[in-house]
């Protein structure tokens, strides 16, 4: 987790000044962190996780690593892209 994510996820309960004191960084990098638009790389990793997770539900949340990366490549996404960063996660094996 970056400084400034932490300074974000945490601004509500605590004041900004003394979370950034603790994470070390500077006021001013956090509110310029927070105007600055996402980035290209950042906006395609959001629609592809957006995507998984639309494969995975689709296959009522049984599919693996595998078929996923298979039916993501079926649908032309790039082959190298890590879908558990995602967070999907397929069931356990039964015995």
């Amino acid at each position: 987790m970056s400084r400034f994510r932490f300074v974000a996820d945490h601004r509500a309960a605590h004041c900004v000044k003394r979370l950034c004191r603790t994470a070390g960084c500077s006021r001013a990098g956090c509110y310029d962190r927070a105007r600055r638009p996402h980035s290209a790389h950042a906006r395609r990793h959001h629609e592809l996780s957006a995507l998984i997770d639309q494969v995975h539900e689709r296959s009522r949340r049984t599919y693996g690593a595998p078929r996923i990366h298979a039916e993501l490549r079926r649908l032309g996404a790039p082959p190298r892209y890590c879908w558990a960063s995602a967070g999907t996660t397929a069931p356990d094996a039964r015995r």
